[in-house]
């Protein structure tokens, strides 16, 4: 009976009934109530009339051989499918207990800050807890009371972000371990019902490819043909032949042209775990409009060209690999975006998901995320725009003429090894480390902070002409500067023609390092 119990349980969470957290609380009272039966059926003590026999009195050629119980494959796998999830699901309940208990007790605090007559102090001991803070203890001297709570709201929001990213993390974990485990439990690891659709259909330039798969992946491939390929391969995972064979007969993938434009598209039960559809399309050289969407699986192209490519998930990831479109568009919620290759004007939106740019190549380059990070490496543009509200920016190698980053709460690091005009740099409470060398100055840079630090480093001796402000933060410069009033800083390093540098915070510090060589 406990058996069937938990193979219900477990069918349960496979159809997406009940969730991880309910479904384990289940198989633990099913598993308490087995134990409880047999502690029931079984003597808790041996009899007093029936003494041991001491192990010297035993007569080996009369003695019984008695055969182990046999192991219940079932049950073991089961346990440990549950004893994995468990451990995944305390380590993350640990550390986001840890974390949330540190930041309300900091928060209340630097509540309390204020209204007392030490707030240094006070500001001190609601950070000094917090993960990874850096030390700023030894330097409160002089350092006023709204700096302070500015630094401290915004290392508590940094650590929010990266908790939520692990909380994120250990869930898919989870996740991943139960659906292949509950699987094999239910002995269908492999699919117990799969079909097939192909089409062939005749491209000519200016049509356009319109595809959307609610069930799976989107996979478009280069081809030789003159020809579009559409190959959809589906899967059903049901026990129950009589149900299989429903989902399969609701299940409905077509590719038909309809004025002017290919669209290929899928139809079925919604929010069904046990159906999936993946679509690989191989498209032929001829250069056409495509528009792709994947609520949840992932969007994938590799060596594609197109006249304009869309691209929309909510939470798959999307992964462009030597790509060459005259616009890409792409938007996500909760996936993650991938490039590498890209040739083409590039667009990219994302609410929590990270981007990361190699080797592109563009007339422009605008990247827009909530909370995810954004790295650049390799990239040659003509404008490039970053922005993130609490999302980390990175530069590592970059040709452009101009350049743009905005973070609310998130750091900015950026070499400007390959930026000739203008760059502006803003964050209002995230640090910003820029680094100048002499290959390619920019003609301006201006970085402006409310409480964020700002660092810059000068290398190879190339000339800079600066004005620095900072109202209450501390300001490092070299011995050329001056100071002209409270606050105001200006000075050269180097020699003509010069780079104009701009550098204003509120209470930030400021630090500008001169160096012959780059910092090992």
């Amino acid at each position: 009976m406990a058996s069937q119990e938990r193979l219900l349980i477990l069918k349960m969470l496979q159809e997406g009934t009940i969730s991880t957290e309910d479904a384990l609380r289940l198989l633990e009272a099913s598993a308490a109530n087995a134990e409880q039966e047999t502690v029931a059926e079984t003597p808790l003590e041996q009899p007093a009339d029936e003494p041991i026999a001491p192990l010297e009195d035993v007569d080996p050629s009369t003695s019984t051989t008695v055969a182990p119980a046999a192991a219940d494959p079932f049950n073991e796998l089961e346990a440990e499918v549950i004893a994995r999830a468990k451990a995944k699901i305390a380590a993350a309940r640990e550390k986001v207990a840890v974390v949330a208990d540190q930041l309300a007790a900091a928060d209340e605090k630097v509540a309390d800050a204020g209204k007392s007559g030490s707030p240094l102090d006070d500001l001190a001991d609601a950070v000094k807890a917090l993960p990874g803070m850096r030390s700023v203890f030894d330097a409160l001297s002089g350092l006023d009371p709204s700096r302070m709570a500015s630094e401290a709201k915004r290392h508590a929001r940094e650590v929010k972000r990266q908790t939520r990213r692990v909380a994120r993390s250990v869930t898919d974990g989870i996740d991943e371990v139960l659906r292949s485990d509950v699987n094999r439990l239910l002995g269908v690891t492999d699919p117990t019902l799969t079909d097939a659709y192909e089409a062939t259909l005749a491209v000519t330039p200016g049509m356009a490819l319109r595809v959307r798969n609610p069930f799976g992946d989107i996979v478009i491939q280069p081809t030789d043909n003159e020809q579009v390929r559409i190959a959809a391969s589906i899967n059903i995972w049901e026990t129950d032949a009589t149900l299989a064979a429903n989902l399969l007969e609701s299940l409905s993938v077509s590719a038909e042209v309809v004025d002017d434009a290919i669209v290929v598209g899928c139809t079925g039960p919604e929010r069904s775990r046990k159906v999936g559809v993946d679509i690989v399309i191989l498209m032929p050289k001829t250069r056409i409009r495509m528009t792709l969407m994947s609520p949840t699986g992932k969007i994938q192209l590799e060596g594609v060209r197109a006249a304009a490519l869309v691209a929309a998930t909510n939470s798959g990831d999307i992964r462009f690999n030597s790509v060459i479109a005259d616009t890409v568009t792409l938007e996500t919620t909760s996936g993650d975006v991938s490039l590498h290759g890209i040739v083409g004007a590039l667009s990219v939106k994302s609410s929590s998901g990270d981007v990361k740019l190699e080797k592109t190549n563009g007339s422009s380059v605008n990247l827009v995320t909530s909370s995810g990070d954004v790295h650049i490496n390799s990239v040659d543009a003509s404008n490039v725009d970053l922005s993130s509200s609490s999302g980390d920016l990175y530069i590592l190698k970059l040709n452009a003429q101009s350049l743009t980053m905005a973070s609310v709460s998130g750091d900015i690091r950026c070499d400007l090894a390959g930026v000739s005009g203008q760059v502006k740099i803003d964050s209002a409470t995230g640090w910003s480390d820029v680094t100048l060398h002499s290959s390619v100055t920019p003609e301006s840079l201006v970085v402006h902070s409310v409480s964020g630090d700002c660092t810059l480093t000068v290398l190879d001796a190339i000339g800079i002409q600066a004005k620095v402000v900072s109202r209450t933060g501390n300001v490092t410069l070299p011995e050329t500067f001056t100071h002209q009033v409270q606050g105001n800083y200006e000075g050269t390093v180097g020699t003509a023609p010069f780079s104009n540098v701009s550098i204003v915070t509120v209470s930030g510090d400021v630090a500008v390092n001169v160096s012959s060589a780059p910092d090992a």
